[in-house]
């Protein structure tokens, strides 16, 4: 059983292009995801030196 319905359809250019002049950009789930990896790699790699001084003040705190 497919999640997506049969009558699902994928939009048209000029919906999509109608979307875009307002602002708004359709996404997917997989570069939302990937996006997500990308930020937690990101700031662990920034706070690498200080990440377990971090981890035992939040212990502490609990």
């Amino acid at each position: 059983m497919s999640i997506v319905s049969d009558k699902t359809e994928w939009p048209t250019e000029e919906k999509l292009e109608e979307l875009r002049s307002k602002g708004i950009v359709a996404y997917s789930k997989l570069s939302t995801a990937c996006a997500g990896v990308l930020a937690i790699c990101i700031s662990l790699f920034v706070y690498r030196d200080n990440l377990p001084a971090l981890l035992i003040r939040l212990k502490k705190s609990y």
